[in-house]
């Protein structure tokens, strides 16, 4: 499998930004454009680490800045979620775990993903993309 590193993106492209682990619970990080730094709670699992880093990274991408209207907000949030999770899984990566597991918690494990991460890229699968993965589902149900 590809899979994407969050932290060598970073690195490489956004060499300047900061990446720190502090106690921020409830939230699983958050990005600081004004003072270059991305924070990440440091009580959450390495896979909720690498999809809160890479949803940050989405921020940065996208050019976001802190916004108190929540209708902005909101569509920050949801177009981060959507880069984030294209990125964390390669359209040949979930065709090649569908081949084999069944379950989501499964899937997403295989994949290093959240549940969540895992849920927004299959409900933003291109239509080439998801008839893929129909495809593929269906000659695995021939096989069993």
């Amino acid at each position: 499998m590809r899979g994407y590193n969050p932290w060598l993106d970073a690195a490489q492209r956004y060499p300047e930004v900061h990446i720190e682990w502090h106690p921020i619970s409830p939230a699983r990080a958050f990005w600081s454009p004004d003072h270059a730094v991305i924070i990440v709670d440091e009580s959450i699992s390495a896979v909720e680490r690498r999809c809160a880093l890479a949803h940050e990274i989405a921020h940065i991408d996208t050019g976001d800045r802190p916004t108190e209207l929540c209708w902005f907000r909101a569509r920050q949030e949801t177009a981060a979620d959507r880069l984030a999770a294209r990125r964390l899984i390669a359209i040949e990566d979930l065709a090649e775990v569908v081949r084999w597991c069944h379950d989501p918690r499964e899937t997403a494990a295989e994949l290093g993903v959240t549940l969540n991460v895992l849920a927004i890229r299959a409900a933003t699968l291109h239509p080439a993309e998801r008839g893929l993965i129909e495809a593929v589902k269906q000659r695995r149900e021939r096989a069993a």
